[in-house]
C-alpha cells in the first residue's frame, strides 16, 4: 500500500506544481498538529501541505477491542503509511475522495466513523468507511475480503468497485 500511496502523491505534488505553482491545499480544521503543513493559511483558511510518512504508527488494537470486531489489515495498512490532507480523483468513472490522515486527528475521525456507520448498520462492521464517492455513496472496506465497495445505503446495496484499497490508490486518477 505504501508503494502506491508514494506514487499517488508524487503525482498529486507534480499536477499541483504544474497547474498552481504551489503544494496541494487543505482547510484548516483547527485542533490538528501541523507537522504537514506548510506556510500559514490563506484568507480563505486553506494551508499547503505535503505528505509525510509515518514514523509512529497508530495501534487500532484498542478500536478493534471497543468494537469486537478485528478490521482489515488495509485499514491498518492506509491509517499507517503517511499523514496526508488529501486523497482524492476519478477511478473507473467515479469520483472517490478517501479519508485524510491527520497528525493529532487521525484515530479521533477514524473512530468517529467507525462508531456512527456502526451504529447506523444495526451495530456490524461488515464494512468500514473509508471515504465517499462524489454523487454521495460512501466509499467501504469490506472487512472480511477487503474488497473496495461504493454502499448505496438507501437501498441496502453494495457494489465492488476494486479488488483492494491498494488497486483503487494506484488507479486513482488526478
Amino acid at each position: 500500500m505504501k508503494m502506491q500511496m508514494d506514487s499517488y502523491f508524487q503525482r498529486l505534488l507534480a499536477s499541483w506544481k504544474a497547474r498552481e505553482g504551489t503544494l496541494p491545499k487543505v482547510a484548516v480544521i483547527g485542533d490538528e498538529d501541523r507537522s504537514i503543513y506548510e506556510g500559514e493559511p490563506d484568507q480563505y483558511g486553506y494551508i499547503q501541505w505535503r505528505p509525510k510518512e509515518k514514523t509512529t504508527l497508530t495501534d487500532l488494537r484498542p478500536i478493534e477491542h471497543a468494537m469486537e470486531k478485528l478490521l482489515h489489515p488495509s485499514i491498518h495498512e492506509y491509517l499507517n503509511s503517511y499523514w496526508f490532507g488529501s486523497m482524492e480523483g476519478k477511478y473507473n468513472g467515479l469520483g472517490i475522495t478517501l479519508m485524510p490522515v491527520l497528525p493529532g486527528l487521525e484515530l479521533e475521525w477514524f473512530l468517529r466513523r467507525l462508531v456512527g456507520y456502526k451504529e447506523a448498520h444495526d451495530d456490524r462492521l461488515d464494512h468500514v468507511p473509508i471515504g465517499s464517492e462524489f454523487n454521495g455513496g460512501l466509499v467501504v472496506i469490506h472487512n472480511a475480503t477487503g474488497e473496495v465497495q461504493l454502499e448505496d445505503y438507501e437501498r441496502g446495496t453494495f457494489k465492488t468497485i476494486a479488488p483492494r484499497l491498494e488497486t483503487l490508490i494506484a488507479d486513482l486518477r488526478l
